[in-house]
Order: C-alpha cells, then structure tokens, then sequence
C-alpha cells in the first residue's frame, strides 16, 4: 500500500465513520431513556432543521432530532458514502452524471415540496425520506467525482 492510497482510504474511512455518527445522533435515540442525552441531541440539531413533531418518524412516542427529510439526507450520506467504491468500480462516476443526480434530485425535492404545498397531495414521512436520501446521494457522488486525492508518494 502506498502512502496516497494510505491517505485516500483514511480519508475514506473518516467520512465514512463521521456520516454514520451524524445518522446515530440525528435519530436522537441512542440512550431513550434518558432525557438529558435526548434533550440535548435535540438541541444540537434544531440550528438545522425545524423538528416538527408531525415530520419525524417516532419510536415509542418519542421523536427523532430532526424531521425524516434531515434523517433521510444524513442517511443517504452514509449509505452513499458506504458504497461510493464500488459505484466508482462499477462505472465510470463522471461531474456530469453526478450533476445530474444532484440536480434531478433537487426537482424531486422541489416538486414534492411543491405539490405538498400547494395542496395537490400529502407527502408522507417516507417520501420525505427516500428523497432527502436521493438529494444527499447526488452530493456525495459530486464531492467523490471531483475529489482528486493529492499525490503524497515520493517523486
């Protein structure tokens, strides 16, 4: 192993652990039966999201730390990053296709905002989900097409 590819896999392996630790607080159910640890994961969370009650998926009625679109998106940055190698593997991850994942997730976002909005439908926890997921996956694969790892090996 090389000293670049020591460094692109620690990198790897550091976002890839911070992405599932931001998905364990986000739930705000790592202790439930304290309300302390769950008062303050709250807390950590409400500068990004609103927390309404009535968007957060529930475990024995108690609320995750933020809505299913936020719990979705921190999500679909693990299982995204989890499997970004064999995504680059099995074909070949250009800034175009990934631009257009990110942008057409961007219109599903928009659209099921909309159409909520406007009264047309009622979206559900799990369509918020599904695509909050799709929207940070578009991120992730345009951060991973672009991302250039330094070459850190002896000339």
């Amino acid at each position: 192993m090389t000293l670049s590819s020591w460094y692109k896999d620690t990198l790897y392996l550091i976002v890839l652990f911070a992405t599932l630790l931001v998905v364990v607080l986000s739930s705000g159910m790592i202790f439930p039966a304290n309300e302390a640890i769950n008062a303050f994961l709250h807390q950590s969370f409400r500068g990004v999201c609103h927390q309404q009650p009535w968007r957060s998926f529930s475990i024995e009625g108690l609320h995750m730390a933020v809505c299913s679109r936020c719990f979705g998106f921190y999500s679909g940055l693990f299982l995204t990053t989890t499997f970004i190698p064999v995504i680059k593997k099995s074909m070949s991850l250009t800034l175009r296709k990934s631009l257009f994942v990110l942008y057409f997730s961007i219109l599903i976002n928009f659209i099921d905002f909309s159409g909520n909005f406007a009264g047309i439908w009622t979206n559900t926890l799990t369509s918020r989900f599904i695509f909050g997921s799709f929207l940070s996956a578009g991120m992730i694969l345009v951060i991973f097409s672009i991302y250039k790892p330094r070459n850190y090996a002896r000339r």
